[in-house]
């Protein structure tokens, strides 16, 4: 069977799909599995995306939410600003260390007991929360959410791409800017963020205003005035002032 490459899918793993689980956290787990990074399983959707997306209203979405976490298959981290709480970094754990009552064992498929125990997969929750600083100031820098996977799927890569280049959510914003008011017939995308980095960068720093030298805290810079007599001349070039050196 061929699949139609604008059809999407939801991988859920076997544990959530066997447990009791409410049809609502599951369906809520699945919308999450979609927005969810492949290398951390972060990802930060809206209460009202979320609920578009699975057809259920906000406080069903939040309930859902909190099931989901109760049992251990998704870690909630609030994130807040001055004005209070703006969402949430919710964090997809794909294998969470769930045993049986024999001897703290895994049942397997033929109903036999295994003695491994599955551990979850390490979540660098530090990186996490970085990532989803430079998602929220490129989103709201760029005035633009992506909604389609594929948009957020390049979107992440965005963010990523930016992280792994030391980026901050104040130089987003910088470089942002600075596009906008240097390039502004061409069109500004995530992509052209990401692409021209460094370069706007540099733009960003050329465009600061230059300091201003301050001879008393600074010093001054001399140089030689050439003048021809029985001393050397010198003036500053930032004040002018001048001074003397006699020749030996």
């Amino acid at each position: 069977m061929q699949v139609n490459a604008q059809v999407y899918f939801s991988i859920i793993p076997e544990w959530l799909t066997i447990s009791e689980v409410s049809d609502n956290a599951f369906r809520v787990y699945s919308v999450l599995c979609r927005y969810a990074d492949k290398i951390d399983g972060s990802c930060w959707p809206s209460i009202k995306s979320i609920g578009q997306k699975c057809g259920k209203s906000p406080s069903t979405v939040k309930r859902a939410l909190k099931e989901l976490e109760k049992i251990g298959a998704i870690v909630v981290d609030p994130r807040f600003n001055d004005d209070g709480q703006t969402s949430n970094l919710y964090t997809i754990i794909y294998n969470p260390a769930f045993k049986n009552e024999h001897k703290g064992g895994i049942n397997n498929e033929l109903g036999g007991v295994s003695n491994m125990d599955y551990k979850p997969k390490s979540i660098n929750q530090s990186q996490s929360s970085e990532r989803y600083k430079i998602y929220s100031a490129l989103s709201i820098a760029l005035d633009y959410e992506p909604k389609t996977k594929t948009e957020i799927s390049g979107f992440n890569k965005v963010v990523k791409d930016i992280f792994t280049a030391g980026g901050t959510p104040d130089e987003v914003a910088e470089r942002v800017n600075v596009y906008k008011t240097k390039w502004k017939d061409i069109t500004l995308t995530p992509f052209a963020i990401s692409k021209n980095w460094t370069l706007l960068g540099q733009m960003v720093d050329e465009s600061k205003p230059q300091k201003i030298h301050n001879c008393d805290i600074d010093g001054h810079k001399w140089r030689d005035s050439n003048y021809s007599g029985s001393y050397k001349l010198f003036h500053c070039l930032y004040c002018g002032k001048e001074k003397k050196e006699n020749l030996e």
